[in-house]
């Protein structure tokens, strides 16, 4: 089995397929390296999400046979991900661009307050309300007291807000209607690269390949893409 560094320089070798598992072993000081072998690695975070690389050349069902108790999975291929889904009877399947941030520090958009959150009663309690990823509070609590999240208020009211997730990918961002198509998105986009950056860390993300909206932000703020797709199920 390949030691951490050695699975690192595997999943080097196709960077921008591989930025999540890179990532997670790099800065998830609690992530554990299932499987690392020439033909494939497997990767926990620390709150037991499978981050899966098997090439073509691996046994796959082998592989996954192996696995147990499966709730949440990425794999950077359809089959992987189609064999986790029937061996865990799972019923989510998301097929997903990867985005990556490639350039430095950017510029941000001084029109808006981009402020840290804090984890009172009220912010969490407005971003479960919000969010459509349907969290609840003990989870919106561990995010931001975990990596921290970023929004925007207008007078009191929390509007727009995002964070990262547990396998360090940027996400969770909404805007409430009547705010959007103002810039928001894009000025909390900017402040979460920066910090990931300064975090010591790779901005990068995954969108839904119907989400054309998210899609188009992704591109028009200079994210550089996977030319493939990666699978999420759970």
């Amino acid at each position: 089995m390949l030691t951490k560094s050695g699975a690192i320089s595997r999943l080097s070798q196709n960077y921008r397929r591989n930025i999540c598992l890179i990532e997670v072993l790099k800065h998830d000081k609690n992530c554990r390296l299932l499987y690392a072998e020439d033909d494939g690695v497997i990767v926990t975070t620390f709150d037991g999400i499978y981050l899966c690389d098997l090439l073509p050349t691996a046994n796959k069902r082998e592989i996954i046979n192996s696995l147990t108790d499966v709730k949440v999975a990425l794999a950077t291929d359809k089959e992987t991900a189609l064999l986790i889904k029937e061996k865990f009877g799972i019923g989510i399947f998301k097929e997903c661009y990867q985005n990556i941030w490639e350039g430095g520090l950017i510029e941000e958009d001084k029109a808006f307050d981009v402020v840290e959150l804090s984890p009172d009663v009220e912010t969490v309690k407005t971003i479960v309300k919000i969010y459509r990823g349907g969290w609840d509070e003990e989870t919106v609590v561990n995010a931001i007291k975990r990596e921290g999240m970023y929004g925007v208020y207008i007078g009191e009211s929390l509007v727009a807000f995002a964070g990262w997730h547990s396998e360090l990918s940027l996400g969770m961002l909404e805007v409430l209607p009547e705010y959007r198509r103002q810039g928001i998105a894009t000025a909390i986009g900017a402040r979460l690269i920066n910090a990931t950056i300064k975090k010591g860390r790779v901005p990068f993300g995954h969108i839904v390949s119907d989400n054309f909206k998210s899609l188009n932000l992704s591109k028009k703020s200079g994210f550089s893409f996977y030319d493939g797709f990666v699978y999420w199920v759970g």
